[in-house]
């Protein structure tokens, strides 16, 4: 008997990667991404499903955005995508569409995950069962905090990008007044995401440069450069730290994203792998609390595919 294939998508504001799935699992070999500029997403899952499913159907779906979801109609934060679950449905021929957040997803990937596919931050040892914290750090920005039960996980929705940026030093304090000016607001997403890095580097030094120039000039150890990298980590930690608070994972935190792999090599280095913890740890009384919370950072870019196809077999 053929088994009942699912579509799973993770649809972020610059990349959308799309899979089948059966019995709760990714089928790897089907595995696909596709850049989303210039695009609409019927393209992008027409062409997908043309060449993985040309003879058959999936029998059910879900998509997990990038963006708010209200009932069955989700908005994309960074791209001018509206995605509504009964067009999705009608088009793929699928019975059945789910539209779950994509920090939602990644919740629900975090069972699955491989030790192998994890990079120490903060090495402690988790709480069995304990609460976990995912957080997203790509085109923009978002967590979503995982909570057990006999049901198998919750994760409730959030839109944590987009609450107010902290300014809890001097060079944060200057990062914050540059964006008020400059956007009209200070966002966490405005700083810890693919474009914060050149944001920051403007606000402190008046130098728009690219990513990729600023990540080389900190490797050649160029002062302005390292500043601003200590800046972004310092206001990375500080910000994790706020939202470990808030949630108490003592299962673990798991930053996620382009942005946060981009990072990594930065965070597991020695000086500023400090500065991380000591912003993520400076909470005044309550500071002790924060050395209970392991962190990693998920090298598996596709993890979110199997949260949906979890979330999918779980529902």
């Amino acid at each position: 008997m053929t088994p009942e294939l699912s579509l799973v998508a993770d649809i972020g504001g610059t990349n959308t990667r799309l899979a089948l799935a059966s019995a709760g699992r990714v089928q790897h070999d089907t595995v696909r991404r596709f850049a989303n500029e210039g695009r609409q997403l019927p393209d992008i899952l027409q062409e997908y499903l043309a060449a993985v499913l040309p003879d058959g159907r999936p029998t059910r779906a879900c998509l997990a955005l990038a963006g708010p979801i209200d009932g069955d109609t989700g908005a994309m934060t960074n791209l001018s995508w509206t995605i509504r679950a009964p067009e999705i449905a009608a088009f793929t021929s699928a019975g059945r569409c789910l539209l779950i957040n994509d920090l939602q997803a990644q919740g629900h990937a975090l069972a699955g995950l491989d030790s192998a596919d994890l990079t120490a931050i903060i090495d402690v040892t988790p709480t069995k069962n304990g609460a976990r914290l995912v957080i997203g750090m790509g085109t923009g920005m978002n967590a979503a905090a995982v909570f057990p039960t006999a049901q198998g996980a919750f994760v409730p929705p959030a839109e944590a990008g987009h609450v107010n940026l902290p300014a809890n030093t001097e060079n944060g304090r200057r990062v914050v007044d540059w964006m008020l000016a400059n956007l009209g607001q200070a966002q966490v997403e405005d700083a810890l995401s693919g474009t914060g890095f050149v944001k920051v580097h403007n606000a402190l030094h008046g130098e728009a440069l690219t990513a990729p120039d600023l990540l080389e000039l900190v490797e050649a150890g160029d002062e302005k450069a390292v500043l601003t990298m200590e800046t972004v980590v310092a206001l990375m930690g500080g910000v994790v730290g706020d939202l470990a608070l808030t949630f108490l994972p003592r299962g673990g935190i798991y930053l996620t994203g382009g942005f946060a792999s981009a990072m990594t090599p930065w965070l597991t280095k020695p000086h500023y792998n400090a500065i991380f913890t000591q912003a993520f740890a400076n909470k005044g009384k309550i500071s002790p609390v924060m050395a209970a919370f392991p962190l990693y950072v998920i090298g598996d870019d596709f993890a979110a595919l199997q949260g949906c196809a979890a979330h999918l077999a779980n529902g």
